[in-house]
């Protein structure tokens, strides 16, 4: 198996964790967004009143102590899968129907007893269903290659 193959199926068999990453990466940012939202408001009274400036206040050093040293691995690896995510999504969605079905039934969605239901749904024998899925995954490993 070549490493385009054993690539495009790993980002498959992840593509639901990295889906749910992704949904979580974007509420945390909103969440992030309030409370910067509400450190900055804060400071701003406090500079109204006559109090420390913004850099001084001790709300704004709270947050700062409590957030602690970016991992920058962390963050770069964090990265790699969501690009990863983002163009298998493109991917995907580039491909028919019938290849989408039978990609997410083989690795993304695998239940007990896949296979016939994709069988009767498609109204094809197993051996076909799996030169159908050999098929569909070239034509994902090419898609993943033209998307960017």
């Amino acid at each position: 198996m070549d490493s385009a193959k054993k690539m495009a199926i790993e980002v498959l068999k992840k593509y639901r964790y990295l889906e749910a990453a992704e949904e979580n990466d974007a509420m945390e940012k909103n969440r992030e967004c309030g409370k910067n939202k509400k450190i900055f408001e804060s400071s701003r009274k406090k500079e109204r009143r006559g109090g420390d400036t913004p850099r001084d206040n001790t709300d704004v050093k709270e947050y700062a102590s409590a957030e602690g040293e970016p991992d920058f691995y962390r963050d770069v690896y964090n990265r790699i899968m969501q690009m990863r995510y983002r163009r298998a999504k493109r991917a995907l969605e580039a491909l028919t129907d019938k290849d989408r079905k039978i990609l997410t039934s083989f690795y993304v969605e695998r239940k007990n007893g896949f296979i016939f239901d994709l069988c009767d749904e498609l109204s094809c024998e197993r051996t076909t269903i799996y030169r159908m899925k050999d098929r569909a995954l070239e034509s994902f490993i090419i898609a993943m290659g033209n998307v960017y």
